[in-house]
């Protein structure tokens, strides 16, 4: 058997008219969907997500069954699509 997985960036849902202001309930609403989604963390600066990934890549990196360069830091806000 063959199994895929999917990794969403981004969502717009046209059928339902279903939009998103922030990167939060979208992630939210794709987890309720069924789809898999990565673990996320909310900074209140800049300087904690940089020291945040400092931890991940000195520290935490070497525990993961993958391997990874670096983190994906995404803004909250979404901006409409016109």
């Amino acid at each position: 058997m063959l199994v895929v997985l999917i990794f969403c960036h981004e969502s717009i849902i046209i059928i339902w008219q279903i939009t998103f202001k922030s990167e939060t309930p979208k992630l939210k609403w794709l987890k309720d969907a069924g789809f898999p989604v990565v673990s996320t963390k909310v900074f209140n600066s800049a300087k904690e997500g940089i020291a945040y990934r400092e931890t991940v890549m000195d520290q935490l990196r070497v525990t993961l069954e993958y391997d990874i360069d670096g983190l994906v830091i995404k803004g909250t806000e979404i901006l409409s699509i016109q």
